[in-house]
Order: C-alpha cells, then sequence, then structure tokens
C-alpha cells in the first residue's frame, strides 16, 4: 500500500507537471487584444453587430453593464436584453434605460414571462435575443440599414462592463485572423482575496484542462466558450443551428464552442485576464473549496432528482436527454 500511494502521487506530480509547461510554454500564443498591435485603424470599416445580454434577478449589476454596452466605440451595432422571469426591479432598470434619449434607438428590452418547456432559461433568453432584428415600424439600429440581421452576434452577461473599446478590438481581431468563433477572458472584479482565491482556482485550472493553444487546431478535440464573452458570426450561429440546439445545455458557453469545433468551423480565444502569481499560495486551499462544492451540487442534485437555479428546477432526467 505504501509504494502505491508513492507511485499514485508521483504519477499526478508529473501529470500536473506537464499540463503547467504545456500551458506556460504556450500561453504566450494566445493574443492580448488590448496591446497596440491590435489597435483597429480609425476608418477600419466594420461590420453589423447584436449583443445579447441575458438578465434573471441582476438588479445589482444590470444597469452598470448595460450603460457600458449602450457607450461602445462601435458605429454599427443593437444591443438585445432579456428579461429573463426577474423578480427584482431588472426588467424595469432595462425599460427605464431604454427609453433614455441617448439610447433610444440602440437597446430592445425583451420580457419572458414563462419558459417553455424542454429549456433552460438562460439558453432560451439567448436564443430568443439572437432572434430579433428591429422594433416593428421603426427604423433599424444604428446603421444597419435595410437588412437588420447583424453579421455578428455576441453573447454576454449582465454583470460585465465593458471598455469602450472592447468589441471596436475584438472584431477587427476577428476579421484579420479570419475566425468564426472568438472567446474573450475578461478580468474578474474581485473585492476580496477570498474571492478572487476561488474565482482564480477554475480560471486556473481551465487553462489546464483546455490547450486552448489547440483550439484553432482541426486535428485536435479542444474547444472553448465563456459566458462573459462569445462573439461569433451569424452564419456560423445558424450553422451550428443557434441555441436551439443546445436548449438544455448547462455549461452553454463551452456547449457552444464544442458546436463550433465540432462543425468544422475556427475558433480563437484573447486574453485579458490578469491573475496574480500570489494566488498559488492558496491554490490547495481554492482546491479544496472547490471541490467540496462541486461533491455539495452533486450530493444535492442527486438528493432532489435535479438541479434547481435562479428558483427554476430542472430534472436529471430532463438534463440527461439535453445532454445526449
Amino acid at each position: 500500500m505504501f509504494w502505491f500511494y508513492w507511485i499514485t502521487g508521483v504519477g499526478l506530480a508529473l501529470a500536473w507537471t506537464f499540463s503547467v509547461l504545456q500551458a506556460a510554454l504556450n500561453h504566450h500564443r494566445m493574443a492580448d487584444i488590448t496591446q497596440p498591435a491590435w489597435d483597429p485603424p480609425p476608418d477600419a470599416a466594420l461590420p453589423s453587430l447584436t449583443i445579447v445580454v441575458p438578465a434573471r434577478d441582476e438588479a445589482a449589476a444590470v444597469e452598470p453593464a448595460l450603460r457600458s454596452l449602450l457607450r461602445l466605440d462601435y458605429p454599427n451595432y443593437q444591443v438585445i436584453a432579456v428579461n429573463d422571469r426577474s423578480t427584482d426591479d431588472t426588467g424595469r432598470i432595462m425599460q427605464r434605460l431604454a427609453t433614455k434619449p441617448e439610447f433610444r434607438g440602440r437597446l430592445r428590452v425583451l420580457h419572458v414571462q414563462n419558459l417553455p418547456e424542454g429549456w433552460l432559461g438562460k439558453t432560451h433568453a439567448m436564443w430568443l435575443g439572437a432572434q430579433q432584428t428591429v422594433i416593428p415600424g421603426q427604423p433599424p439600429f444604428g446603421a444597419m440599414g435595410p437588412n437588420p440581421a447583424s453579421d455578428w452576434i455576441l453573447f454576454t452577461d449582465a454583470d460585465c462592463v465593458f471598455r469602450p473599446d472592447a468589441l471596436r478590438r475584438a472584431i477587427h481581431y476577428a476579421m484579420k485572423t479570419a475566425i468564426d468563433h472568438l472567446v474573450v477572458f475578461p478580468t474578474a472584479i474581485t473585492g476580496s482575496w477570498g474571492e478572487r482565491m476561488m474565482i482564480s482556482f477554475p480560471q486556473v485550472t481551465a487553462n489546464l484542462a483546455i490547450r486552448h493553444w489547440r483550439v484553432r487546431d482541426p486535428n485536435a478535440k479542444d474547444s472553448i466558450g465563456v459566458g462573459a464573452f462569445n462573439l461569433i458570426r451569424r452564419t456560423a450561429y445558424e450553422a451550428v443551428g443557434t441555441y436551439e440546439k443546445l436548449r438544455l445545455a448547462v455549461v452553454d458557453d463551452l456547449k457552444l464552442g464544442e458546436a463550433v469545433k465540432q462543425a468544422g468551423l475556427h475558433l480563437m480565444t484573447a486574453r485579458v485576464s490578469r491573475i496574480s502569481p500570489l494566488i498559488f499560495v492558496t491554490f490547495p486551499l481554492g482546491a479544496a473549496l472547490f471541490l467540496f462544492a462541486v461533491l455539495r451540487s452533486v450530493f444535492l442534485a442527486l438528493r432532489d432528482g435535479g438541479i434547481t437555479w435562479r428558483r427554476t428546477k430542472y430534472s436529471l432526467e430532463e438534463l440527461r436527454k439535453g445532454s445526449g
């Protein structure tokens, strides 16, 4: 038994060391779109864009997020905010912003009252938002012209605040590298060391588990998605069957990236996240707490026969069908 522990420990150490070395040696291949190399020319021709923001009970975060999106330095875009059955002031905040003179014609708000059977709330909200174009009887958003279907769609979360040049840079990068799907790792805004520790743990482990430098390789199975920033060409989004094909995908962001890869389309990752090296000091504690949270979630799901997310329960049977 003594030798078993030693062999197991050495094996795990070698596996982790190999993964860390791989990530370290290839990290430079993930672009940082905040660098001057990706400054778009002032007169760059930029395609049309729709930004879809699903939200449920996000009253504390949704206004700063939407205001940042509505003040983007981008000439040709619209924002579709989807209020998914919120019980707080989320919908009222969205509606108030939509009526402000400086935002009128740029923001459209949709209110979901009932969740159709066979859908998760978020995937339904994103699908619904991406289906929208312009308000009937009113001019198109921005300068989109007679064809209201935007060239690109960005799916993002209701608690993300954007730099004014974020989309200009991202689209410029996507056009220059000829890709169909771009994900950007955001910088997490945290209020305490404990919060930074817990957020950094999955960020680090994801970089070890997903070989981001192989995402664009058609011969590799690696794929990626980030809920905060999933930017996709509309043609690619339609080619993978839209979110209608991912109705019950719990990790919808990763599943979208997986669908893009399986369809033979092109992905790319970029970064703006910055993790302090000091976080590795607390990595073991973060790992233990994260593992506890995972095991607790598994126990509750098995005990209750399903998962409850934002006061909506989804049965395990239904989720298994959706993942098949």
